[in-house]
């Protein structure tokens, strides 16, 4: 147990960006009451959109005018990557209001000279002054 917490402590974390969500959490196989393999395996990114919707979390959007930030207006406001840009329009077409929050905050920029992104930014600043 104690080779195991301090693998832990000396791992590095994933950087907060799309397409960095773990493989070993894309595919595991879910089992039934009775410890049976179900057919499909559970997709936890995926889950995680679904149960943001399912429980009436903001979209992007709205959470930036919560926040009393400005929203974007088009994809090229989050991201200057065309291959993003391609991606969220396949998905979300160019309705940005659409743009599910936890998609918003894994591709929007980084602020320059930072590994964090600007409403990471804005959040750690109100809980930092408390």
């Amino acid at each position: 147990m104690k080779k195991m917490m301090v693998s832990m402590g000396h791992q590095a974390s994933g950087t907060l960006t799309l397409w960095n969500y773990p493989l070993w959490m894309r595919n595991p196989v879910a089992h039934d009451i009775d410890g049976e393999d179900r057919p499909d395996p559970v997709d936890m990114a995926a889950l995680e959109i679904y149960r943001d919707r399912e429980r009436g979390v903001a979209r992007y959007n709205e959470f930036r005018r919560n926040l009393l930030m400005i929203p974007i207006s088009n994809w090229e406001d989050l991201k200057n990557d065309v291959e993003v840009i391609e991606a969220l329009r396949e998905v979300y077409g160019d309705d940005i209001e659409k743009l599910d929050l936890l998609v918003g905050l894994h591709a929007e920029k980084k602020i320059k000279g930072f590994t964090i992104s600007e409403i990471a930014f804005f959040i750690f600043l109100l809980i930092a002054s408390r």
